[in-house]
């Protein structure tokens, strides 16, 4: 298991906000599947958005080393 916390702040043209994101990804040792979610949350913003809360989950698939450049 991963958590990455991060805070950033985004500006776009005249408009600016402070944000919050979490990474979180959920993995086992020699296994190719893993399930990842990322959080994205606005602290303080004046840039127009639907929500001040987005979310997604992932499903990831890692190649073996068979398909590596030799």
């Amino acid at each position: 298991m991963k958590f990455n916390p991060q805070l950033y702040y985004l500006k776009m043209d005249e408009k600016d906000g402070y944000y919050a994101t979490a990474t979180i990804t959920l993995a086992k040792h020699d296994f190719p599947l893993s399930i990842q979610s990322i959080m994205n949350q606005a602290i303080e913003t004046n840039i127009p958005a639907k929500s001040d809360f987005v979310w997604n989950v992932s499903l990831i698939y890692s190649f073996s080393n068979e398909y590596a450049k030799k």
